[in-house]
């Protein structure tokens, strides 16, 4: 059966110009509480120009097995 969970991914964003954009998932987190803790170890106080991390809620499928 497949059921409907929501997740917060961590984003990473990159800006090369005004339009041009690149995307990576870093990871994935039950609460946005999580992911703002994981953002903050990962970028802290090193968070280079041109480069965002946002959190993200997420609707994820799972197939769940009964």
């Amino acid at each position: 059966m497949m059921t409907m969970k929501v997740v917060w991914v961590l984003v990473l964003i990159k800006a090369y110009g005004i339009y041009t954009f690149d995307f990576e998932a870093l990871g994935a987190y039950d609460t946005m509480a999580e992911c703002h803790v994981a953002s903050t170890q990962i970028f802290w106080g090193d968070m280079p120009l041109n480069e965002e991390a946002v959190c993200m809620r997420v609707e994820e499928f799972v197939n769940e097995k009964n």
